[in-house]
Parts: structure tokens; C-alpha cells; sequence
């Protein structure tokens, strides 16, 4: 390790490994013929299901990648041009996003892509600091949550 180790992080700490961690999967998702947005909208597809409405999955996607809604929904446009997912009208008349069969296998190909890097980058780390960094780097998104919350209040 490194004498970087020993201070106490901070916010630039973390931007600066995010961005080096997200530089190696655009050189990977590049390879494998997309970009991070695409593959970032397949994943929260997949984690949310079939179940959420397009507005709201138009949302999220849109705070996660820090783009606009118009952005998020071109995305989801360019996935369904490619007949990786299709849209549907939910029971509530919503309509509702879903990957076709053709977006699930694309899907994995990726994300088994993607963990074969990060495994690579990740393999000489202890186990047991990679899980406590996770702890707190979650604990800290929801501290910065509940502070921006505060001050919106």
C-alpha cells in the first residue's frame, strides 16, 4: 500500500477512483461495440424490473448518470431501435420498459464483460477492505442525501 492509504479520504479520493475504475469499463463496453449509458440503463433495467414505469425508470437513470431526462430516454430509444428492449402498457395505463430476449443475452454478455475487469482490478485488494469501503461509501451517499435534503427543507 501506498502512504495515499494512510490519509484520510476525501471527496476528490473517491472521484478520482471512480473515474479511473469507469475509464477501464468505456475501453472494455467500447470493445464489446457500446458506451457506459447504454450499459448503466441495461443495469438499472435490470434491477428494477419490468415492474417500474418508464417515467420512473427515465428518473432514475437520469440522477444516476447525471445526464437529463431527454438524454435517459434517446438511450432507451437507441436500446429499442436495436431490439434490445421494448415498451409496454402496464395495468395502470403507464408504460413500462422490459428487456426482449435478444436485451437479456446482450445484457449478460456485458455485465460478464465488465466483472471479468473488475475482477481484474480489484484482485490484489484485501476482500475485507473492499467490503468495509463498500460500507462506507454507501453511508456516506445516504449521509450527503439526507444532508442535500436538509438544506432543500
Amino acid at each position: 500500500m501506498t502512504s495515499a492509504t494512510a490519509q484520510p479520504v476525501n471527496g476528490q479520493d473517491i472521484n478520482v477512483a471512480a473515474q479511473a475504475v469507469r475509464s477501464v469499463l468505456e475501453v472494455v463496453l467500447a470493445e464489446a461495440g457500446t458506451t457506459f449509458p447504454p450499459f448503466a440503463t441495461m443495469n438499472t433495467l435490470a434491477a428494477r424490473g419490468p415492474q417500474v414505469t418508464r417515467d420512473a425508470l427515465v428518473a432514475e437513470i437520469a440522477s444516476g448518470l447525471q445526464v437529463d431526462e431527454a438524454t435517459v430516454r434517446a438511450i432507451l430509444r437507441g436500446l429499442q431501435s436495436r431490439g434490445l428492449v421494448t415498451r409496454t402498457s402496464g395495468p395502470d395505463s403507464s408504460v413500462r420498459v422490459e428487456f426482449t430476449p435478444e436485451g437479456e443475452a446482450e445484457h449478460r454478455r456485458l455485465r460478464t464483460l465488465v466483472q471479468a475487469a473488475t475482477v481484474d482490478l480489484y484482485k490484489e485488494l484485501d476482500p475485507e477492505a473492499l467490503a468495509t469501503t463498500r460500507l462506507v461509501l454507501v453511508a456516506l451517499a445516504e449521509r450527503a442525501k439526507a444532508q442535500l435534503h436538509s438544506v432543500e427543507d
